[in-house]
């Protein structure tokens, strides 16, 4: 591959990355050779402001005394309008081994700092007297809210996993009363099949729980 060919291929791969990661990314390819007018493509100039035909920086100059490695990546820059700016760099060389030029790469990173001040605005929360800690999403549909319910009585007496024996599921169903659940329709066909007992025996077990809420009441 001759010289020329060789800056023709940075010179596309500056064209597909400065086209894909415009306006934020400036590519730039330096032939060396001429150090005063090193830049012979660049894409997104804008950033730093430089176009065709400009002189290397001194990192340019300093590859060519042979005092900086052949890949420098991710180091802290600014342009010269002042954004900052994270950026990359490439020496080229050919078969020989002989430094032809460098390819580079400043990425705009203060339009990040924006995104990210937009992003932690976003997500952020505030503490607030009249909301929950942690807000309780109800379920949609009744078998849900009684399986829900019932999950949450068993964990918060310690049953959940355990065989229930008679007394326990007469407190589900004590519970469940309690907090409402039994005013729609079909519950008590939910509830039998979620405890394992018969329609029967929760119609009972309310009629018990009942008749002991009536006689506390006298």
């Amino acid at each position: 591959m001759t010289d020329e060919q060789i800056f023709k291929h940075y010179i596309n791969v500056a064209e597909i990355l400065g086209e894909m990661f415009g306006p934020i990314l400036e590519v730039i390819v330096h032939d060396l050779r001429k150090p005063e007018h090193s830049i012979i493509a660049i894409v997104n100039g804008h950033i730093t402001g430089r176009t065709v035909g400009d002189g290397t920086s001194d990192l340019g100059v300093l590859r060519l005394r042979g005092e900086v490695p052949d890949k420098i990546v991710g180091y802290e820059n600014q342009s010269p309008s002042g954004e900052k700016l994270k950026s990359s760099t490439l020496a080229i060389r050919n078969s020989e081994g002989e430094l032809l030029g460098s390819f580079s790469m400043n990425l705009q990173i203060s339009y990040f700092d924006q995104f990210g001040k937009f992003i932690e605005q976003l997500i952020s929360t505030h503490s607030n007297t009249f909301t929950p800690k942690k807000e309780q999403f109800y379920l949609f549909t009744p078998r849900e809210e009684i399986k829900a319910a019932c999950q949450h009585f068993l964990v918060e007496q310690g049953l959940m996993g355990k065989p229930l024996n008679k007394a326990q599921k007469k407190e589900v169903v004590a519970y469940l009363h309690h907090e409402g659940h039994l005013n729609k329709r079909g519950v008590v066909t939910i509830i039998s099949e979620e405890l394992g007992v018969s329609r029967n025996t929760i119609y009972r077990y309310l009629k018990e729980i009942e008749q002991q809420i009536h006689n506390k009441g006298l």
